[in-house]
């Protein structure tokens, strides 16, 4: 015995379509069949309607705009001096390396060394000032000093040729009528052997003796004199003598003209006689 469902079916299940047409779906005809254990059918439920296709309408035409990449916002650089920096910033995998304009960066190096300059300027001026003061104060003291030094050494030059003048006069004169006196004064610029000389030659008892009877007297005339050499406590002098004397026996003056040269010595503050000889 048939099932009065078991029609013949295309693939679907259906009716078979006629031969030239259109098959037409049998109600019921897409719902699925199942074969059972038993050779019987059965049919699951019948499955949602079909969508009717829509026809698309066709999207209005864009135009196409170029894709705008908005680059990633650098970070602001501040410069670490209040100075501008032209930099040239260059990315690359993801560091930052800042390098300044080598025109700038010499600029401001020559800006800095002139501000530098003209700051010490007026300081370098200041140090020159200062060491030439003290050159001009070096050189003002050893002037003075060589000054000085010159005119001492002039000065006791000067007083050793004034004192073998005096010298010469106290030690060539004598007078009958005061002879220890004069004695006395010539021993006073007479240091050294010579005064012993002086007191065993001309300073005898005999001598004055002689000259208290004869009434004899010694004077001398300076003509001329002369430093031959000196040094702080030491000279030597050239003097030239008229040697005067007078006496009962003379009935003129009898006048001698003598060279001679004394050796003299400064002790304390006086020119002294130490050595006297007739050239």
């Amino acid at each position: 015995m048939s099932d009065p469902d078991d029609t013949p079916t295309g693939d679907q299940g259906g009716p078979a379509a006629p031969a030239g047409g259109t098959a037409v779906p049998a109600p019921g005809a897409n719902r699925t069949r199942f074969a059972t254990p038993g050779g019987r059918s059965r049919f699951s439920a019948p499955p949602a309607p079909p969508v009717p296709p829509t026809t698309a309408e066709p999207a209005p035409p864009t135009t196409a705009e170029p894709a705008v990449t908005l680059a990633p916002a650098e970070p602001s650089v501040t410069p670490a001096r209040a100075e501008p920096v032209a930099a040239a910033v260059e990315r690359v995998g993801g560091s930052r390396r800042i390098e300044p304009d080598r025109a700038e960066r010499g600029d401001r190096a020559e800006r800095a060394e002139q501000v530098e300059s003209r700051g010490n300027s007026p300081r370098l001026i200041l140090a020159g000032l200062g060491a030439l003061a003290v050159v001009l104060a070096v050189l003002v003291a050893f002037l003075a000093q060589t000054l000085s030094r010159s005119g001492n050494q002039e000065d006791r030059r000067q007083e050793a040729l004034d004192a073998s003048r005096d010298n010469v006069r106290t030690i060539l004169a004598y007078d009958y009528r005061h002879l220890d006196q004069d004695y006395a004064a010539a021993r006073a610029v007479i240091t050294g052997p010579l005064r012993k000389e002086y007191d065993t030659t001309a300073a005898t008892k005999k001598m004055s003796q002689d000259r208290v009877a004869l009434k004899a007297s010694l004077s001398s005339e300076v003509l001329n004199a002369a430093i031959e050499t000196s040094d702080a406590d030491r000279a030597t002098a050239l003097v030239f003598v008229n040697r005067s004397v007078r006496g009962s026996v003379f009935a003129t003056p009898q006048v001698t003209l003598d060279r001679i040269e004394m050796t003299m010595v400064r002790q304390h503050g006086t020119w002294l006689v130490e050595k006297l000889q007739m050239r």
